[in-house]
């Protein structure tokens, strides 16, 4: 699991819900002919789907346009029950993952003009599960059966969302709504606890940070206009009976939470200047201090089972994540911000882009590498994906192109041998969603110039 830990500004309620939620030597596949744009389609704000089918022959299965909304913002499309589910700015689309075929196209609400603001996209229990802002007082989290797009629950919130977690083992979800920490059974849309938490009053307002982890709801709130106390907790995800608190959070405060144990990095403001804070893990059960790490600003943070991989200015470290004894450390690989492109943890494996460069493999025991692949491009945008099979997929978009474009490529999770590529047109702005076959994705034009070229107006390639 990868968080940003960019130490820039605080993390405001747009920026935590503005979610969007990733391999080859022989020649790469020419993209789809470009098909002509419809007069009644706005191509500025044209949005295409593709499934590129990632074997070792590679090749784009199929291209399907989606009815017009925005391009950018957009979360990464879920697939379930066969059925890949793409958000757009005011509509939820149902393809068959097989070839492509729409089975359903839902707005959510039949009822008014205005158009949904679709923030995350998940899926539970056979249900594609979407998190809509329609205003401040319309937030709602509401599940939809894959094969025909109708609602089998929803939950509204009668304010403005300010934080979420992901989707625990058991399928729960924290949400910060107002005042109140929730925790909704996805299975059914029921809360199965509320509490007052995040507090608001004529002086400012407060954001949160959610997380649930070993059976523990942590929550972060954070006064944001004018500076105020900050406070973590940590509550009895079953219960919500609350089992400890802690202050003295850093000013710019950035969490996450896996295993159990609850890592948290950030700065304090002192005299105009940021001043990183150690990186602090935590023990989620009872709130107790694990270790620090003092090793500048912290840039990104990656969980697996057992594992914490971490970059700073100093270089890249490899801990025990109870006691945060090293088990190894790269110096300047993960230097400065964005070192990588993005980063995927196996049970065995590191896999990355050191500093934009070569997709490199590293084993987790030592740290030493164990292949590299320079025929794999990264771009503006990069994903490492889950393995599909034998291949570990990465999808990288580049905006700096013209136009711009996606190259997908799959490479031997083994060997490092690069199997196959795709190229597709435009950019990518969200992670794909990756099935045992191949992988699905939803690409959109990063300007309006290219939109016509990214598919809108044609219905099936």
């Amino acid at each position: 699991m990868r968080k940003d830990l960019l130490a820039a500004s605080c993390v405001t309620a747009a920026a935590l819900l503005a979610l969007t939620t990733s391999g080859c030597t022989r020649a790469a596949l020419a993209a789809p002919s470009a098909p002509a744009v419809s007069a009644a389609v706005n191509p500025c704000t044209a949005t295409a789907a593709y499934a590129a089918e990632i074997t070792d022959a590679g090749k784009v299965a199929w291209r399907v346009s989606l009815p017009p909304g925005q391009s950018q913002g957009l979360p990464s499309p879920v697939v379930a029950k066969g059925v890949a589910v793409f958000a757009d700015n005011a509509d939820l689309v149902g393809l068959r993952a097989a070839d492509g075929h729409q089975l359903w196209d839902d707005r959510l609400r039949p009822d008014s003009a205005l158009p949904d603001n679709l923030r995350g996209l998940w899926q539970w229990g056979g249900n594609a599960i979407a998190l809509i802002h329609n205003s401040d007082t319309d937030w709602r989290l509401v599940a939809v059966n894959p094969a025909d797009g109708k609602v089998r629950w929803q939950f509204k919130f009668g304010v403005a969302l300010s934080g979420l977690s992901g989707v625990s083992p058991d399928g729960r979800m924290a949400l910060a709504a107002g005042e109140q920490l929730y925790v909704l059974n996805l299975a059914n849309g029921r809360a199965i606890w509320s509490r007052p938490f995040v507090k608001e009053d004529k002086n400012g307002n407060y954001d949160a940070e959610l997380a649930i982890t070993g059976g523990v709801v942590v929550a972060t709130r954070l006064q944001l206009a004018p500076p105020g106390l900050s406070v973590m907790a940590g509550f009895s995800e079953k219960t919500g009976h609350k089992l400890w608190t802690r202050t003295g959070l850093p000013d710019g405060p950035d969490m996450q939470a896996d295993g159990g144990v609850v890592l948290m990095s950030g700065f304090n403001d002192v005299k105009y200047e940021q001043v990183p804070t150690p990186l602090t893990a935590f023990s989620a059960a009872n709130g107790k201090t694990l270790w620090h790490a003092s090793v500048g600003f912290v840039y990104d943070v990656w969980t697996a089972p057992g594992q914490v991989v971490f970059g700073s200015r100093s270089g890249m470290y490899d801990v025990n994540p109870v006691t945060g004894a090293k088990r190894w450390k790269l110096s300047g690989e993960l230097s400065s911000p964005g070192g990588a492109s993005d980063l995927l943890l196996t049970a065995t494996d590191i896999i990355y882009f050191p500093g934009q460069g070569v997709l490199t493999d590293r084993g987790l025991s030592d740290g030493a590498v164990k292949w590299q692949q320079p025929g794999v491009p990264s771009g503006w945008s990069t994903y490492i994906a889950e393995p599909s099979g034998q291949n570990v997929l990465v999808a990288a978009g580049n905006n700096w192109d013209d136009p711009p474009q996606t190259v997908v490529s799959a490479v031997n999770l083994r060997t490092g041998k690069l199997a196959a590529s795709v190229k597709l047109p435009s950019d990518l702005p969200a992670a794909p969603a990756v099935t045992d076959g191949g992988a699905i994705y939803q690409l959109n034009p990063e300007y309006c110039e290219y939109a016509g070229a990214a598919g809108a107006g044609a219905k099936k390639s």
